[in-house]
């Protein structure tokens, strides 16, 4: 057991039904067999996660919200043999199965009968650790950024994965409804497998963005009919709806070809359908319910292999109930992430890149190992425009990293010929900024996350 796991940690929860998240320090608990434990990097926050403050599911309370969980495993259950202190790992909305009922025996886990959800019916991710069920962990690349890639373990599964299972054909009409947190990614899944993709929105504004992540074609359903122009296009073979607009459904119904699918992937709540509609051009409504762990897995590394982008604004554990607001007022456009990269723990780039806070030394693991390859991913690695500012890092191969932050974020690394912790203060490099010794290796644009993200959409 590593002798750096803390015997408390911060969590946010809800204590009562409709409440707000309240931060707490609480004893933190070693895994049992078949557990594994989770320091979390970043965790997204999605819709459902109100599921957890309404109790909707029965999870009770108090319960700790968070089904997009990226970190890194801090200790294992006893008996553990796959899952390694250091590895990277995520957590999804599935978070265990029985793996004995009549869905898991065909190989549906996210639907199993006994299920658990993270965040849910056990507690998640919005949290400096929590305990994830070894079935449902999922394997996440060293190189992947925390933050963008948390929400793929629950929009980006639930769009790569229910698209796919309707085998249709690529060069087909598929076309999104919405362009928010699951449309801006069903759009660029769809693209790259190779559909014929059509996006819309009630808002001309958006074309050229929807454009920019992979639409062939966009309808403005405010001013023209998308049935005519999905018709003009010899009907839809698919259509993602991702937004919940209730009344949208039978035109989108209508929209389709023969055989044509409508893949509601929102809750939209009742709807009235016409049968007749659906079986003269044998038509069909379908959904999908996320993914297992090889599913998210899936998910990701085809996401990473294409270059899939999800658009994310990162807030602080501390701004948790904010990041919660965000997401359930629409102000958020795409995903709210929660990340752990302002905590007292270390920062983002994880260890087995070589980087650790000061104060936190012990445990570095491999750092001389993947030390070389530091810069070229601190060059994929996106700065938070929250981090607390001037901390400074090292690590045993004399390299210095010193964050700023005055107006924007800075990044600098220089490669150092001697300098020990005790010095850095005496050099001058929190109060003054830059650092004075070495040659510059890596230097991040001066933008916040932010405004890239603002200027991106």
């Amino acid at each position: 057991m590593a002798s750096s796991i803390p015997s408390t940690y911060k969590q946010a929860a809800f204590k009562e039904q409709g409440g707000t998240l309240t931060i707490e320090e609480v004893t933190l608990n070693l895994p049992k067999r078949d557990e594994i434990l989770v320091k979390v990097e970043a965790c997204g926050v999605c819709h459902s996660d109100h599921f957890a403050q309404t109790n909707l599911m029965g999870g009770g309370f108090p319960l700790v919200p968070g089904h997009e969980i990226i970190g890194r495993v801090a200790a294992v259950g006893e008996g553990e043999t796959v899952w390694k202190e250091g590895d990277r790992i995520g957590g999804a909305w599935h978070g265990g199965h029985d793996g004995t009922c009549g869905p898991c025996k065909k190989g549906f886990f996210q639907m199993c009968d006994n299920g658990q959800v993270n965040g849910i019916s056990r507690n998640g991710g919005y949290a400096e650790y929590c305990l994830i069920r070894r079935e449902a962990a999922v394997h996440i690349p060293d190189h992947v950024n925390a933050a963008k890639y948390a929400p793929m373990l629950c929009a980006g599964v639930t769009v790569f994965n229910s698209m796919r299972k309707m085998n249709i054909p690529p060069g087909e009409v598929v076309a999104i409804q919405g362009l928010g947190g699951l449309g801006h990614l069903a759009l660029q899944y769809a693209n790259k497998f190779g559909y014929r993709v059509v996006a819309l929105s009630r808002d001309s504004t958006k074309e050229e963005f929807a454009r920019k992540l992979g639409a062939h074609e966009y309808i403005d359903t405010s001013k023209e009919d998308p049935v005519a122009v999905l018709q003009k296009l010899g009907g839809a073979s698919l259509i993602v709806s991702t937004a919940p607009v209730p009344e949208i459904i039978n035109p989108l119904i209508q929209g389709l070809g023969v055989m044509g699918k409508l893949l509601i992937l929102s809750i939209v709540g009742g709807i009235e359908v016409h049968t007749g509609m659906l079986v003269g051009k044998g038509k069909s409504i379908w959904s999908w319910p996320s993914g297992h762990a090889t599913d998210s897995e899936e998910a990701i590394a085809f996401a990473d292999l294409h270059g899939i982008d999800c658009l994310v604004k990162e807030f602080p554990l501390e701004q948790c109930n904010e990041a919660f607001e965000a997401m359930m007022e629409g102000s958020v456009r795409f995903r709210a992430v929660i990340t752990m990269y302002g905590n007292d723990s270390s920062f983002g780039v994880n260890h087995r890149l070589g980087v650790i806070c000061q104060a936190h030394r012990a445990g570095t693991g491999d750092m001389e190992d993947d030390i070389k390859a530091l810069p070229g991913m601190i060059q994929n690695f996106r700065i938070p425009s929250d981090l607390r500012a001037r901390e400074v890092f090292r690590t045993n191969e004399n390299v210095l990293i010193v964050m700023l932050k005055k107006s924007r974020v800075r990044l600098k690394v220089a490669a150092t010929s001697s300098i020990s912790t005790e010095s850095v203060s005496q050099l001058g490099l929190i109060t003054n900024g830059t650092p004075a010794l070495g040659d510059e290796v890596v230097t991040f644009p001066e933008r916040s996350v932010e405004s890239e993200t603002a200027s991106d959409a």
